[in-house]
């Protein structure tokens, strides 16, 4: 340094009075070198004044703020640049820096570099003073202020604990939230807190992340001021030392009640939703993905359609389509139908394992992420069969019924009008005509009962003789000797032998046998001896008047007991006008033998 700089530089020694650190720059651009430095910053930057005096003041400045960079040397410029031009101090923005320590590690400070002009007697700048305001201070005051905000802010409880993991402090919301004095909660105390069936596992969760050093996570319910219970999330970590030791453990409390409460639904819903699928026997419910592979298979599905879940694992679904329906492209339009409509309702025949064929109600509707929203694309498709065959059959004969019930009103429409038509003809005047109505019509109510009885499936031969011969009044003169034929009998030849058994015995009460009070009538009924089967009915009055042959004139027993009503019903008459009384010997074919099931 020459006499002229020592000189120059003594006239800056009031800056060693000032506790920050000083720089004394000279005005000339762009260099601004450097007249003298204070203590404070050769000691901060640890170097000698010598090493400093002489550069430039990008060369030193930078070695303050242990950074640099060519931003940097621009805005140290022109913040010196401003000083000269407006000879008003200049400030630059707080930075961070990481100053030295004696010891050679580095300490966080927050300076602002200031520049200020001093003026020579014509009012020109003559030199710059540079020095340093130490504002940590304050920006960690302002730190210190946001992160309480935030915290009184948050839904967060901050607590502090010991090496030992025992709590030290604990934040002033602990009691407010849980009613727990926050004296109280120091140590161990804080475990009261903690829903009984939770304290054990939070306990042994936080005495393991204290005795191995590791980060703490644990969720468990705590008791709230109230008396309830909610979800709490617990989480800390380690602070360590220059040597590794924990020094201090830094934790926080977050209140998870509602999330947790959402999860714990979530896994019940999904819970609910395995059962059902796992123990919906009645149904058959599987999962297949977009290429119509199977993915999921329940019990139902095994049950109804003979395929293990192993089994069809991987397999094409298609399998479940009778073979026409599978080479016209059903399963591939229905995929699409649920996709682009969100379901696709079908009734179809379906094919098991073994190649045994159902019908089935089923249902197709697409799989989606729920957490993906609904616009999300679909993962697969979702199908459920309930087997309907018995519902389909019960249609079809329900379906049956009501065609066979119409055709049976229109024909006992036709019989009615017949037995009225016939009746008319033999009747000399309207009372006649309505008693022998009436007990036709009667007849004809008794048959229908006993079809109705056994559904008009047809009636064993012995029950319609029995029952009929047992509505005819004659004192106990008319017997059953014998009547044994089990043979069935088509509905309609249970109308048509119901109307004939009542003409025979209108026939006797008015003309043959049971006119007379000595004359009888027996009935029997048998297997046929003849090799084509059937059955006998027979009817053979005796002790009556006598019968003196063939009537001239047929009536309308005798127009019923012609061939073209009684073939019709499967049945053949024979009347023999004997002496002693009528003989009728119908003859039946059994119905598998042809007779029509239906009323003529």
């Amino acid at each position: 340094m020459s006499a002229d700089d020592a000189k120059e530089a003594s006239r800056w020694r009031l800056l060693e009075v000032l506790p920050t650190p000083c720089l004394v720059l000279l005005p000339d651009a762009p260099r601004y070198t450097v007249v003298t430095a204070n203590g404070v910053f050769l000691r901060i930057t640890m170097t000698e004044h010598a090493a400093v005096v002489g550069h430039a003041a990008h060369e030193v400045i930078p070695g303050l703020l242990n950074s640099r960079s060519v931003a940097e040397d621009q805005d140290l410029r022109a913040s010196l640049t401003r000083v000269v031009e407006t000879q008003a101090p200049d400030r630059m923005p707080t930075r961070r820096c990481a100053v030295r320590r004696p010891d050679g590690s580095f300490e966080e400070r927050h300076w602002t570099p200031v520049s200020s002009p001093v003026l020579n007697s014509r009012g020109e700048v003559e030199a710059i003073i540079h020095h340093i305001e130490d504002d940590t201070a304050t920006v960690l005051r302002e730190r210190e202020d946001r992160l309480r905000a935030a915290i009184e802010l948050s839904a967060h409880i901050l607590w502090t604990a010991g090496p030992d993991g025992r709590v030290v402090e604990i934040d002033p919301r602990w009691e407010t939230v849980t009613g727990l004095a926050r004296a109280d909660a120091l140590g161990d105390g804080w475990m009261r807190i903690p829903h009984p069936d939770d304290r054990a596992q939070m306990a042994a969760a936080w005495q393991r992340a204290v005795a191995g050093g590791e980060p703490y996570d644990a969720d468990a319910r705590l008791g709230m001021v109230d008396g309830s219970y909610r979800w709490w999330r617990a989480r800390a970590a380690p602070r360590r030392g220059a040597d590794g030791r924990i020094l201090r453990w830094h934790g926080v409390i977050e209140d998870i009640h509602d999330r947790k409460a959402a999860e714990i639904a979530l896994r019940s819903e999904r819970e609910r939703l395995r059962l059902i699928f796992e123990s919906a026997t009645d149904y058959a419910i599987f999962a297949i993905d977009l290429d119509r592979r199977v993915t999921s298979w329940n019990e139902g599905a095994r049950r109804l359609l003979g395929w293990t879940a192993d089994e069809i694992a991987g397999k094409s679904a298609d399998e479940i389509y009778l073979p026409q329906d599978q080479e016209d492209g059903a399963p591939a339009r229905e995929a699409a139908k649920a996709l682009e409509n969100g379901r696709a309702i079908n009734e179809r025949w379906h094919q098991r394992k073994n190649g045994s064929r159902f019908w089935a109600s089923g249902l197709l509707m697409p799989l989606r992420d729920p957490e993906a929203g609904p616009g999300s694309p679909p993962l697969g498709l979702l199908k459920i069969l309930r087997d309907t065959t018995e519902r389909r059959r019960a249609e079809e004969r329900r379906r049956l019924l009501v065609n066979e019930l119409n055709h049976r009103v229109k024909n006992t429409l036709a019989m009615v009008q017949s037995l009225a038509f016939q009746t008319v003809r033999g009747s000399p005047d309207p009372l006649s005509f309505s008693a022998a109505f009436q007990k036709r019509i009667i007849a004809l109510a008794h048959a229908h009962d006993l079809l109705t009885r056994e559904h008009w499936e047809g009636v064993a031969l012995h029950e319609v003789v029995r029952a009929t011969v047992g509505l005819l009044s004659g004192g106990g003169r008319v017997s059953l000797s014998r009547c044994t034929s089990a043979m069935m009998l088509a509905p309609g030849a249970v109308l048509t032998l119901v109307l004939v058994l009542h003409e025979l015995a209108a026939n006797a009460l008015a003309h043959g046998a049971l006119s007379d009070a000595r004359g009888t009538v027996r009935v029997e009924c048998h297997d046929s001896a003849d090799d084509g089967g059937g059955a006998v009915v027979e009817w053979l009055e005796r002790g009556g008047p006598v019968v003196p042959g063939s009537p001239a004139r047929r009536g309308f027993g005798l127009r019923l007991l012609g061939k073209g009503i009684m073939g019709a019903a499967g049945m053949a008459a024979e009347i023999r006008f004997e002496p002693e009384g009528i003989h009728c010997i119908l003859r039946l074919r059994p119905l598998s033998a042809g007779a029509d099931t239906r009323p003529t």
